[in-house]
């Protein structure tokens, strides 16, 4: 629902949007400050990697990282989540990255979408994974799925199939069966969402269990030494 309401606050804003220039980014960084956050909202939707002109994009890269981190409103940290993975820059990475644990489902959920477009990187499918198993929000961890299922390289691939793989075990339907599509279209292999099957196929080993803690070690004994 939170994603719908997203949704429809961008339609009719979706397309035909001129390319922001320099001369119009100051007048839009200054409705930043709005107290209304639609305003706010619509401004880091304006600001998209094919809605910026080329000399505007550092200045807006450095907006929406901002927006993402402090914006007091979850529907337009949101925007500016979704609006920052449409650029290919180091900081986007690490500001997804950070975005998965804002306490908005909506904003995580914009997070795993973009992280989708790293999902040859090991740190962005660990975080993914993470998404995919742990989140308490059923649409995140659906959208957490489908980015593990982007996963092409060597490395990546084998460790995204792995969290595919306990997806399958996922108490809400639709995100155990999602992933045991994508683990079939990857494997040619249809055990469904049966995770022993698919454990023995990937040699998924079985989590080690934790040992609880006693406290800190005690010191050795002292040994006499001999004179």
């Amino acid at each position: 629902m939170s994603n719908l309401s997203l949704g429809f606050l961008l339609v009719g804003c979706m397309t035909g949007q001129p390319r922001v220039s320099v001369s119009q980014f100051g007048a839009l960084q200054a409705k930043c400050l709005d107290p209304d956050p639609v305003a706010r909202l619509l401004v880091y939707h304006q600001m998209s990697e094919k809605t910026v002109q080329p000399e505007v994009r550092p200045q807006a890269v450095e907006l929406l990282v901002n927006a993402a981190a402090t914006d007091k409103n979850q529907l337009a940290r949101a925007s500016a989540v979704a609006s920052l993975s449409t650029f290919n820059e180091p900081v986007v990475k690490t500001t997804l990255i950070t975005a998965t644990r804002d306490e908005s489902a909506m904003v995580r959920q914009e997070a795993a979408k973009g992280l989708a477009f790293y999902a040859d990187d090991k740190e962005a499918v660990e975080t993914l994974g993470m998404l995919a198993t742990r989140d308490k929000d059923v649409d995140v961890r659906r959208h957490a799925v489908l980015g593990l299922a982007k996963a092409g390289q060597a490395g990546p691939r084998e460790q995204a199939a792995i969290q595919l793989a306990r997806c399958v075990k996922d108490s809400d339907f639709t995100v155990a069966q999602s992933a045991a599509q994508q683990l079939e279209k990857r494997t040619g292999r249809n055990y469904g969402r049966d995770y022993s099957q698919w454990a023995a196929f990937l040699n998924i080993q079985p989590d080690k269990p934790s040992i609880p803690s006693e406290g800190p070690l005690r010191p050795p004994p002292l040994v006499p030494v001999a004179n």
